[in-house]
């Protein structure tokens, strides 16, 4: 896959699980800080299934988070530790992870966040009985104390598993699952090469649209009074509450979706499901990048720049808003897409005041 450099590592400790069932990828850079690396440990122990692994991967840290790794896992024959020999950012720590499971599925979990005991299982258990190669559970937002801040999440539910692939897969562009929160078949990544980009931010993008396309089936699993949650905590340092990095951000944005187009005109998906993957194009270059460009210093700046990619988004990847697709999207998604690509100076000004009202800056 386009942007996969596989680089040095070396494994300081080795899972000795016997044929795991599932393998769990967790990258680690820096997190030493304020317990999160410990808090992330301890959920990971108290994991109910019994044939797992996990695979921590230190992306070379500057901190004690390589040391914390070794000293809490020894001991415990389901973990290994990973040490990269230099710094790779998330995708390269992802794909030494890859490299090393042993399981029939893959999960990841990022270094800063916890999970439910009966997370994993409760996904293994989902793609097993239905025979699905992603399986797909709900997440929350929680402050950076791991206070609950939303609802439970789902990004794909029972109601969005029927129909056909196709059918399935419009609804997975409009709100596609973050990879943390999914269990994959192995046979996705070791027979179609799949591997995540390395050196830039928002590198799911890309692999995230090659698994949706090579999956035969995607299931949620069962929605049930205590059902087991992804707990995704949001701090200041974390990739989407930066502010001191707008501009490689922005690029690397544009980047990855470049990447997942490409790549899926590639590997014949975009023939396939053409209309989806304009519309998931058209998200992560232009929708979701506006986010960011509104943060910039001012509003003419703003608006300047969101109408240049608009511009470069739409030249790439032309869309008919006549689609079965999307016009199978809410009011309200409808409503962001046609604004975005038809009046983009107006959808970023729009931004920039919530953004105001929200965080108080001079707009």
């Amino acid at each position: 896959m386009e942007g996969y450099q596989p680089c040095g590592a070396r494994t300081l400790k080795a899972s000795t699980v016997p044929h795991p069932a599932v393998s769990v990828v967790v990258p680690v850079f820096n997190m030493a800080e304020k317990s999160y690396l410990m808090s992330l440990i301890a959920s990971l122990k108290a994991q109910t299934l019994s044939s797992i692994e996990f695979l921590l991967v230190d992306d070379h840290s500057t901190d004690d988070s390589l040391q914390i790794m070794l000293s809490e896992t020894a001991g415990d024959c389901r973990f290994a530790v990973i040490s990269s020999e230099e710094n790779g950012r998330q995708g390269a720590a992802r794909n030494k992870g890859i490299d090393a499971a042993r399981g029939s599925y893959i999960g990841f979990v990022d270094g800063d966040d916890v999970i439910d005991p009966g997370y994993f299982e409760s996904l293994y258990r989902a793609a097993e009985g239905e025979s699905a190669d992603i399986a797909v559970a709900p997440f929350v937002i929680t402050d950076e104390d791991l206070n609950v801040e939303s609802p439970c999440i789902w990004a794909f539910s029972r109601n969005d598993a029927s129909g056909d692939r196709k059918s399935q897969f419009g609804r997975l562009i409009l709100h596609p699952a973050h990879v943390v929160c999914s269990l994959y078949s192995a046979r996705l990544f070791r027979e179609g090469c799949t591997r995540f980009p390395e050196g830039v931010f928002f590198e799911d993008n890309p692999t995230c649209l090659r698994l949706l396309c090579l999956a035969n089936k995607v299931v949620p699993i069962p929605l049930t009074e205590e059902v087991p949650r992804y707990y995704y905590r949001q701090h200041s340092s974390s990739t989407d509450h930066r502010t001191d990095n707008l501009e490689v951000q922005i690029r690397d944005r544009v980047a990855t979706a470049d990447m997942a187009l490409a790549d899926a005109e590639a590997s014949g998906y975009f023939y396939e499901f053409e209309e989806p993957i304009r519309l998931y194009y058209l998200r992560l270059c232009l929708i979701n990048t506006a986010s960011k460009i509104a943060l910039l210093d001012s509003c003419e700046a703003s608006r300047k720049r969101f109408r240049e990619l608009r511009d470069y988004a739409l030249g790439k990847c032309r869309i008919s808003f006549k689609g079965p697709v999307f016009q199978g999207f809410p009011i309200k998604d409808k409503a962001i897409y046609r604004l975005a690509c038809q009046a983009p100076g107006l959808y970023v000004t729009i931004l920039r005041l919530r953004l105001a009202a929200k965080q108080g800056f001079d707009k």
